[in-house]
């Protein structure tokens, strides 16, 4: 598995250190952001405007007037604090650092101090007061870099040829997104994160000159065992309305921490790739080059849902909205701004949202109808809006998702930091009761089935790890409705056949895949239930429990209601993960 790191436009998240200057690692402009996560569930990001940086002169830091390091505090009690945020008040290698300290009820002696650069074996420290007390941490206090650095060098561009990203993708290993920083008492911070790609922006603009363009990132160090590991660095550049993605591999043998790392690229030596910058408020282009490489440059507004079938390329919204508002109707098999995606499809840092939407189809979600077969990547894919589905023609089931309509056995789907506010709702009929007629919805996905190719149900619950290669991590569902209903109502009544199933689910009606760390927050759920094993169920994150991945993790659920029962909040795991013999939801009252 191949994670990346990537360097693009403002507003970025992760560990990241850019410099002002004319030395490797200098960009145009001065926005610096650094996002720091403090604990399992804290996270903040933190801006610098104007000439500012986190930069090293050799290996020690340097700092400027106005820098902001995060801080946290642990006392003799081993009770830590923070973060806060502190500002240097003169620049060079050692500066005063003043912020405001809240401490609880107590009055504390704090013996260590931690931080994005940190130090260790703090004296003299005074009693902090408790309450709210500005705060100067000892005067000359030093900070050692505690990550490593990697600079990427290019040469070649052409003239008017600028960059546009840069990223860098370590194979087998993964890029930390952020990372957690232990502050409870460790002499060292310990690093942790997810299993997501990490972002990581620079201000874009570096135009080819007789200099190399550089730029300079801090990462959370890896540990690569003594083994080699391919390392692949991507350009994306622009001249007009399109640009070139190269690519060069290196060979990494380690990334520690405090240690700098250069790569030099010279990419008039290298092949290159068309990558097109999409500027006319349409997507047309994929429509004529399904595979290619394509940028937004703006939002747009469509007044159609496009349903472009068997797109295998990229799409980039580098952070921009297409809006459909209200476009009517919709009548396909497979109904999204993707219809279907085949092979390596790829859509990253795209919102998409829509007032109204209603139409019939077999497979539906505002992103992508049906992955008919390869990998679907979703990265930093947020949409919202209201979509309502009816059965298409005579077909037999419906899987409706916010985002994907259905994933099938030969299919993966790879969804990371995306989210779906908003309300999905379906109204199964049939022609003929004793016919079997299934329906699945989710916040995220209708119906992920990889790995798996017949689902028997019955009492006894039967978990799998068959889907492991789809994975949903870091999502997020909100302030949604979720209705899957037979004819209106939440009960099939007589007349039809045991195997119609009905599957509703926060995040997935039913997935075979990885969930982690995963959220369901402010949800209603509606639809058809039944006993266990009858195949008909509504659960806060995953609806069908049969081949759910046993070693789903992390997953949380905030006042999520179903058919109108007493809203409910606590944590989701896979049996694996619990360590029951069942999938655990902990409802916390």
């Amino acid at each position: 598995m191949k994670r990346q790191l990537l360097f693009l436009a403002a507003g970025a998240v992760a560990l990241l250190a850019s410099c002002t200057g004319s030395e490797p690692g200098a960009s145009a402009g001065g926005m610096r952001t650094i996002e720091m996560t403090i604990g399992a569930l804290t996270r903040g990001v933190y801006v610098s405007e104007g000439d500012t940086r986190v930069s090293y002169d050799d290996l020690a830091a340097l700092w400027e007037e106005d820098d902001v390091i995060m801080v946290g505090f642990a006392d003799a009690a081993g009770r830590t604090y923070g973060p806060f945020e502190f500002r240097a008040s003169q620049a060079g290698a050692v500066s005063d650092f003043t912020g405001s300290v809240t401490v609880g009820e107590e009055t504390t002696v704090l013996t260590k101090i931690y931080a994005y650069y940190y130090g260790s074996g703090v004296t003299g420290v005074n009693a902090v007061e408790a309450g709210t007390t500005e705060f100067t941490l000892p005067a000359g206090f030093a900070f050692r870099p505690s990550l490593a650095r990697l600079d990427v060098n290019m040469t070649g561009l052409a003239a008017g040829e600028t960059v546009q990203s840069v990223t860098v993708g370590l194979d087998g290993y993964t890029f930390y997104d952020g990372g957690t920083v232990d502050f409870a008492g460790t002499a060292e911070p310990v690093f942790s994160a997810a299993d997501v790609n990490a972002a990581v922006r620079v201000l874009p603009g570096v135009s080819a000159s007789g200099d190399p363009a550089g730029y300079m990132v801090g990462i959370v160090p890896l540990d690569l065992g003594g083994r080699s590991a391919r390392m692949d660095v991507t350009v994306i550049t622009r001249s007009g309305q399109s640009g070139k993605r190269y690519t060069a591999s290196f060979a990494a043998t380690e990334l520690a921490a405090a240690t700098r790392y250069t790569v030099k690229m010279d990419v008039a030596s290298l092949q290159s790739e068309e990558v097109t910058y999409i500027e006319d408020g349409t997507l047309d282009a994929i429509n004529n080059d399904k595979d290619g490489y394509f940028i937004l440059t703006d939002d747009m507004t469509l007044d159609a849902m496009p349903n472009i079938t068997d797109f295998g390329g990229t799409l980039d919204g580098d952070g921009h909205t297409i809006d459909m508002g209200t476009v009517g109707s919709v009548s396909s098999e497979q109904a999204g701004i993707f219809a279907t995606t085949t092979g390596d499809a790829t859509i990253v840092n795209l919102n998409v949202k829509v007032e109204s939407l209603e139409g019939d189809a077999s497979e539906g979600g505002l992103i992508v109808g049906k992955v008919k077969d390869g990998t679907l990547t979703l990265d930093n894919v947020h949409a919202s809006g209201s979509i309502t589905a009816t059965r298409y023609g005579d077909s037999n089931h419906m899987f409706g998702g916010g985002l994907v309509g259905f994933v099938p056995m030969g299919a993966v789907l790879e969804a990371a930091n995306c989210s779906f506010t908003g309300s999905v709702s379906t109204n199964m009929t049939a022609l003929i009761d004793a016919n079997a007629y299934n329906c699945y919805v989710g916040g995220i996905v209708g119906a992920l089935e990889t790995g798996v190719d017949s689902f028997e149900k019955n009492t006894d619950y039967a978990g799998s790890e068959a889907g492991a290669a789809s994975s949903i991590v870091n999502c997020r569902v909100f302030d949604a409705a979720l209705v899957n209903t037979w004819r209106g109502g939440t009960s099939i009544g007589g007349g039809i056949a045991v195997r119609s199933e009905f599957y509703t689910g926060g995040i997935a009606g039913r997935c075979t895949g990885r969930i982690e760390n995963c959220s369901v927050e402010n949800t209603h759920l509606t639809g058809v239930v039944d006993t266990d094993g009858a195949g008909r169920q509504a659960k806060p994150v995953v609806g069908n429990d049969w081949y759910e991945y046993t070693f789903n993790e992390n997953n949380s659920y905030t006042n999520v209601t179903v058919n109108g029962g007493e809203a409910r909040t606590g944590l989701y795991r896979g049996a694996g993960a619990a360590g029951t013999d069942r999938p655990d939801y902990s409802d916390i009252q």
